[in-house]
Formats: structure tokens, sequence, C-alpha cells
């Protein structure tokens, strides 16, 4: 009887080990447009010797010749001998990135069968995707970027240019300041659009286009989860900084262009108190009262410069479209003789005569309704609602806080507003959902 039972207790712990053990499942970390082989190189690395799985990075994906050509090398590659079988297996995940979000939900429209055992990815998460479109590749398209940002150099330089001497400003406004423009859109905006993102190049990207909407017609049998960014304002400096620094620092920036706006602020604030006071003394001395209208000139042009600080982020948000009209209603006291000053004799006598002997009954609620300009919130280059796949449960859509499009592959510095590593703690705990979940993946110490 001891040695049943001793044999008993062992076959149970041998059972728990088995089922705890599934073998080492294959992930495939796929980059997105413009993107490497390092993208995914840090949690690649950390997940694969933490977790029961073999990650793999490909050398490199040709990513500006389409998303289909993109799909072909994922599932070309997939196909591939990596030490144990990859394709055809059930367990198998597809993680993307970007465009390669795309890339991968294209691999599972291609393996379109109902079988899940044929197809190329067992699941597949999303992060960053712009799964309905990236609004900045239409508004690249009609060249609401380049007015934007040519506007941008025109009320950023007006203030500088109105302290030269007449002359010189007189020729600032024309050719120079024509030429500085230029220069930085050609050496600045440019390059970082197409060098550092590509999604200019990216025509597929933009909403609405025939490759995109192909792709969300099919409807997939596979299990599916969105990581979707969602950075701190102002965005668009944020995810400037992280791309000026590697991800090293997203607040770079943010503190240089508040330093900014606060030399245009204080050069408007000195010029309007230099016209105030020359108005004063133009009383003593009449030639002081011409001073005071080049002072007040030279405060409307640096007005325009704090005023562009300001106004910069809805800016950028109308180049990616992440922004919305809401519908809201409020309700306020309405009388017909509301045009008229209260308690003049207007007033009094448009109350006499709409309302005779009952002034009250002139005072009523009105309901308006209007609508509301509302930032939608975004990873800076894709908004939510093109992040996150449709038809999702609700538990397999997690939000990455204080992330941007470039550190959704890597906040390891913990620069977001969380102060963690806020990307691997979202996919720790995908990898920690219940036994029974799909993307399930126990810790290497439990035994692989």
């Amino acid at each position: 009887m001891k040695n049943f039972k001793i044999l008993l207790f062992a076959g149970i712990c041998f059972s728990v080990f088995v089922a705890s053990a599934q073998g080492r499942r294959s992930v495939d970390w796929v980059h997105g447009l413009g993107e490497g082989q390092d993208t995914w190189a840090i949690y690649e690395a950390i997940f694969t010797a933490e977790r029961c799985m073999n990650g793999y990075r490909a050398p490199g994906y040709t990513t500006g010749s389409g998303i289909q050509v993109f799909a072909n090398q994922v599932s070309n590659r997939a196909n591939s001998s990596t030490g144990f079988p990859r394709i055809s297996n059930p367990r198998s995940i597809a993680i993307g990135h970007s465009m390669g979000s795309l890339a991968i939900r294209r691999v599972d429209q291609m393996d379109h069968t109902p079988n899940i055992n044929s197809k190329r990815f067992g699941g597949i998460i999303t992060v960053g995707g712009p799964n309905k479109g990236a609004g900045l590749v239409n508004s690249y398209e009609d060249g609401q970027v380049a007015y934007v940002f040519n506007d941008a150099c025109n009320k950023l330089a007006a203030g500088p240019i109105s302290e030269l001497p007449f002359v010189l400003s007189l020729v600032a406004n024309g050719w120079v300041r024509e030429d500085v423009c230029d220069y930085l859109e050609d050496s600045v905006i440019n390059p970082f659009l197409e060098d550092e993102t590509g999604l200019p190049n990216a025509t597929e990207l933009k909403q609405n286009s025939e490759q995109i909407n192909n792709i969300n017609m099919y409807t997939s049998t596979v299990p599916r989860i969105s990581i979707w960014g969602n950075e701190t304002g102002p965005v668009h400096w944020r995810i400037a900084s992280s791309f000026a620094t590697q991800n090293q620092n997203d607040f770079l920036l943010v503190a240089v262009t508040d330093g900014l706006r606060g030399q245009y602020e204080l050069q408007r604030h000195n010029n309007q108190m230099r016209g105030i006071i020359s108005i004063i003394f133009g009383f003593w001395r009449p030639q002081s009262w011409f001073s005071s209208s080049v002072y007040f000139y030279r405060g409307t042009q640096w007005k325009k410069g704090r005023d562009w600080f300001d106004r910069s982020e809805n800016l950028w948000n109308g180049l990616t479209r992440c922004h919305r009209w809401e519908t809201t209603s409020f309700t306020t006291t309405y009388n017909p003789c509301m045009q008229f000053t209260t308690g003049t004799t207007p007033w009094i006598n448009c109350l006499n005569a709409t309302c005779p002997g009952n002034w009250a009954g002139c005072f009523y609620p009105t309901t308006y309704t209007t609508s509301v300009f509302v930032r939608r919130p975004s990873d800076g280059f894709v908004c939510d609602d093109s992040q996150i796949l449709d038809g999702l449960p609700t538990g397999n859509v997690y939000e990455a806080r204080g992330v941007n499009h470039s550190e959704e592959t890597n906040t390891t510095h913990g620069n977001t507003l969380l102060g963690n590593d806020e990307m691997q703690d979202k996919l720790r705990e995908i990898w920690t959902r219940p036994q029974s979940d799909f993307f399930y993946t126990p810790t290497s110490n439990l035994g692989c």
C-alpha cells in the first residue's frame, strides 16, 4: 500500500509537470515599416530567457514594397527550418509592430483555412498597428503636412525677423524667410518623416486604402490581442524626442520647446510694455508714439510664434487625424431681449412690448446642441481606434499608457510617466494569463 501511494503521488506530480511543460513555443517578432532586426531585440531576449518560448527576428524584411511583399516574406520565413517545426504549429505566435501588424494579419488571411493546425501562426499580437490606416499618410499625400510646417516656419520666424532693422526685415520677409523654411523642410521635416518613419512613402498605409480594407474584410479564426500605445501629451514632442534619442528620453524636446515658448512670450510681453511706456512718454516726446507702434508690431509678431507653440499639438493631431467631433448639449436661459444691455431703456422697452405685465414669462430655458473638437488618444502616429482590432473582447485589448509609437518596441529605460518598462509589463501580463488561455506561456523554471 505504501508503494502504491508513492507511485500515485509520483504520477500526480508527473501529470502536473506534463500539463505545465508543453514545450518551447515559437514566437516571431516582426518589425514595422523602416525598422530592422534590432527592433524587438530587447524583449525577444528577455522573454526567450524567461519563458518557454523560442524567439525569432528576421535579419530585416522589405517593408517599402507593400504589405503583400512584406507578408510573403514573413510567411516564407515561418516555413524555414529553425531547429523545430514552426509551420502548422498551432501554438506559434506572431507579434507585429506597426506595419508588421498588417503583415502578420495578411499571413493569417492567406492561411484562410478554418483548420488552425495548418496555419502559419496559432495566434497573433498587434502592437501599434495601423489596422484602419495611418491618417498622417493621407495628410502627406494631400499636401497638409507641407502646408502646416511651412505655416509653422513663417510664424516662428516672424518674431525674430521683426527685431531686425526695417530694411533687413523687409528682405528677410521675402527670400530669406523662404530659404529658411525650405531648408527646414528639406533638412529636418522630410528626413524625419521619410527616413525615420517611412510613413509618407507607404501609400498602402493610408486610411481606406484598398489593401487595408481587404485585410479588414477577413474574419480571423485565431486568438488575437492588440496592444495600443497611449502617449501622454504633448504627443508630437514626445514621439520626436524618442526618435531623436533612440528611446532614451521622451521628454527632451518637451523641455526644449517649453523653453522656446517661454522666450517668445517674454519677447511679446517686453515689446508690449515698451509700447505702453512709449505712449506715455509720447506726451512729452511725440516721436515716442512712432516707437510705440514699432514695439506693438514686434509684440504681435512674437505672439504668432507663442500661439503656434500653444496650438502645435492640435495641429499635429489634425495631421495624424487623431481627433473627432463630439456633439454636446447645454441649457441656458433665453429671452427675446437679450441683444440689449440689461437695465437699459431699450431692454426695458423690449420686455414691456414682448411680455407686458409678465417679465418672468420672457425668461425660459433653452437647450442648444453644438459640436466640440476632441483629441483622440494615440501613440503619436496611429489613433487608438486604428490600433485596436475590431471584434476583440475587452480582455484582449491592452493599453500601454505613456508609450508612443517608437517606444512600443522598447521602454526599458522607464521614461513613461508610470516610471516603468511599460511594454515589458504588458507582454508579461499576456504570458501570465490563465493557463487555459492560448497565450499563457509558463516561465522556464517550471520546465518546458
